[in-house]
C-alpha cells in the first residue's frame, strides 16, 4: 500500500490536503473537492489500488459548511480508502461518482434530498425519499420545521 500511497500523492499533490494511514487496510483522505471526482476515478483505475467497491457516501452539515464522506473498498487487495472533502454552504456543489460507481446513485439522491447538495454530472438527480414538492432540506442545520397541516407535504404540529 506505501506505493500506491506515494504514486496518488506524487500524482495530485497539494489536491491531498492530508492523509493518514489508519490501519494497515485502510486509508483516509482530506481532498480538495474540486479534485473529488479525479481521485476518486484514479483510486477506482489504478492497478495498486482498484478501489472496486463504493461502501458508503454521506454528506454531514458543520453549519459552516458540508463535509462529505466516501468509503470505498477493494475486493482486489481487501482495503479501504475513506476520502473525506469539504464544499460551501452557498454553492454546495460536488461532482456526481453515479457514473463512476453506479452504487453510489441513490446515496447521492438522498444527500440532495436531505442536503441539498448538487451532484453535478447525476444522471436522475431528484428527490427519493420526500415528495417532488417538498420545501426546503430537512437535515441541514438552519432548517426550520413549519408545520404544514398536511402529512405527506411537511412536519406535523406536535402535540
Amino acid at each position: 500500500m506505501n506505493q500506491a500511497i506515494e504514486n496518488l500523492l506524487q500524482r495530485f499533490g497539494e489536491a491531498v490536503i492530508e492523509w493518514t494511514q489508519v490501519s494497515p487496510n485502510e486509508v483516509r483522505l482530506t481532498v480538495s473537492a474540486s479534485h473529488w471526482r479525479d481521485i476518486a476515478q484514479y483510486l477506482h483505475d489504478d492497478p495498486l489500488w482498484q478501489m472496486d467497491y463504493p461502501a458508503d457516501l454521506t454528506v454531514w452539515d458543520t453549519g459552516n459548511e458540508f463535509g462529505v464522506y466516501l468509503r470505498l473498498w477493494s475486493s482486489v487487495y481487501n482495503h479501504n480508502v475513506v476520502v473525506l472533502t469539504s464544499i460551501s454552504r452557498e454553492e454546495a456543489r460536488i461532482a456526481s461518482l453515479a457514473t463512476l460507481y453506479p452504487g453510489v446513485d441513490w446515496h447521492e439522491r438522498e444527500m440532495y434530498d436531505m442536503y441539498g447538495v448538487i451532484f453535478e454530472g447525476h444522471p436522475n438527480l431528484k428527490r427519493i425519499l420526500l415528495p417532488d414538492d417538498w420545501e426546503g432540506f430537512p437535515f441541514r442545520k438552519d432548517y426550520v420545521a413549519e408545520p404544514s397541516g398536511n402529512p405527506l407535504h411537511g412536519p406535523q404540529p406536535v402535540n
